[in-house]
């Protein structure tokens, strides 16, 4: 897939009550190194998130290898669209079952289940610190939060969470091939998307491809 779920994807393919309340907030950043949640709290600090993107890939001399611009959308616990508008058109979509990835251009669209990209970092936006921690060296500094994964198996290196007013405001992942992916994050303040958000019907027209674990 191109851009950034053409890397993201690939890394290792960032929600659900019908309520629209905060979930628990972040709490006073603890010193580096700490682990700065309870158990129960996830990084994404609120019920969900929908606004603009704008993602940049370079590589490892910091050479821009391809950007993107878009739409996204976040809920608890484990729902995201993610819709690319330029260059081309592409749309990922995980309804609490699938992770669907629709490319609008090439009129193809594939399904899988959400279980094979459990480590995706949209994904790790809306899990659990309690579980994150089980995978994850957790360290904080200032706003910034760091994720570097304790498999040497793992799809990337490392994932930085920058917070501005206790929400992400940006990711940016550093894979195992030497590529950094920056995502840049517009959110709509005060809005949480609603469930319908993430159904995706896929065309009479166009064949659905399914990956088996």
């Amino acid at each position: 897939m191109r851009s950034v779920w053409g890397r993201v994807a690939a890394i290792a393919v960032l929600v659900s009550c019908s309520t629209r309340a905060l979930a628990e907030e972040i709490p006073e950043h603890p010193s580096p190194g700490a682990q700065p949640f309870d158990a129960s709290a996830s990084l994404l600090p609120v019920e969900g998130l929908l606004g603009r993107f704008e993602q940049r890939i370079e590589d490892a001399e910091g050479e821009l290898l391809s950007q993107s611009r878009g739409q996204f959308a976040l809920r608890k616990p484990h729902f995201f669209r993610w819709s690319i508008e330029a260059p081309g058109q592409q749309l990922l979509v995980a309804d609490g079952n699938w992770l669907w990835q629709y490319d609008l251009d090439l009129e193809t669209i594939t399904r899988q289940p959400m279980g094979l990209d459990a480590s995706a970092p949209l994904r790790l936006l809306t899990q659990s610190m309690k579980d994150l921690a089980r995978d994850y060296r957790l360290e904080w500094t200032a706003d910034l939060l760091t994720l570097t994964p304790l498999s040497p198996k793992a799809d990337f290196d490392a994932m930085r969470v920058h917070y501005r007013d206790d929400l992400p405001r940006r990711l940016t992942i550093d894979d195992n091939l030497g590529q950094t992916i920056d995502i840049v994050f517009t959110v709509d303040a005060n809005e949480v998307p609603p469930l319908s958000t993430f159904l995706f019907e896929p065309p009479d027209t166009i064949d659905v491809y399914t990956q088996e674990p």
